[in-house]
């Protein structure tokens, strides 16, 4: 788990809305932007403090978002979108 890495996102994709620029990853405005997420994953690599510090700020985002945590409450709004 310590050595997952922070997301680079593009602000298309769902988890954008998750990630707090320069916080808990990177978001890039243009996914087609070669350069822009290059650069990102170099600052990346080469700043291992800011990839740990970043990687356990993104890893405690997640915990807020998985499991029972979101699938119990799903799951009773299904239920009773069903009953309808």
């Amino acid at each position: 788990m310590s050595s997952t890495p922070p997301p680079v996102v593009s602000l298309a994709a769902g988890a954008s809305e998750l990630i707090e620029d320069g916080f808990n990853g990177f978001r890039i405005k243009d996914a087609t932007d070669a350069l822009g997420v290059a650069g990102k994953l170099d600052a990346l690599l080469v700043d291992d403090e800011m990839r740990m510090r970043m990687s356990l700020r993104a890893r405690e985002t997640a915990s807020k978002f998985g499991g029972e945590r979101v699938a119990k409450p799903n799951s009773i709004v299904y239920r009773k979108v069903l009953r309808e």
